[in-house]
């Protein structure tokens, strides 16, 4: 008699139970169909795209006296998105080519999409030529693209049209070759910035 007893006790026990919990289920989607909105309160996490300047290289040409005629002070901005040159005494004939190691800081791939040149002054006598090389995978080297170049070696056999998709770590080098064709001096300040998304 007591196993009845406790099989029927049991019994009623998890009745009561359910009943609570199917009730408290039941008004929470009554009460949603009500207010005809629900509200759900969730951490999303995302990722990020942000291509950085690793390296930088600015060549000019080998011969005498240069560097003395034509002084050139460069530096990557603050942000690692740009690199900033300031020419003085930019004559005929003068020519530079900026290199630069592009590296996908971020956690999504990106794409390259070109190469922004900006001058502080005219452009008209200015010519501008680009060169993409990559994308280069963690580990892969890139070093004929980029180590012991002269400026008569630019561009290095091998260059590829843009976009060039990079995968986070990837890296990419790109050569840009600047050349002035006036004839009046004048100082200037050039800003070479990589457009991707």
């Amino acid at each position: 008699m007591n196993r009845r007893r406790f099989k029927q006790y049991s019994s009623k026990l998890t009745v009561l139970t359910l009943i609570p919990i199917i009730a408290l289920t039941l008004t929470g989607i009554a009460y949603s169909y009500w207010q005809e909105e629900l509200q759900i309160i969730a951490v999303v996490k995302t990722g990020f795209g942000k291509l950085t300047i690793g390296s930088e290289k600015l060549l000019v040409p080998t011969g005498e006296g240069f560097e003395e005629k034509h002084p050139i002070e460069y530096y990557i901005t603050g942000d690692g998105q740009a690199l900033v040159a300031e020419c003085g005494n930019v004559s005929s004939n003068w020519k530079i080519a900026v290199g630069l190691v592009l590296e996908n800081d971020g956690t999504l791939p990106v794409h390259l999409k070109d190469v922004e040149v900006w001058f502080n002054s005219s452009t008209e006598d200015f010519s501008v030529k680009k060169y993409y090389y990559g994308p280069f995978p963690p580990g892969e080297k890139f070093k004929e693209y980029w180590s012991g170049l002269k400026i008569e070696e630019i561009p290095p056999i091998g260059d590829r049209e843009p976009p060039i998709p990079l995968n986070p770590n990837d890296r990419t080098v790109i050569w840009t070759v600047i050349e002035y064709s006036g004839t009046e001096p004048i100082d200037v300040e050039i800003r070479v910035k990589p457009i991707y998304g």
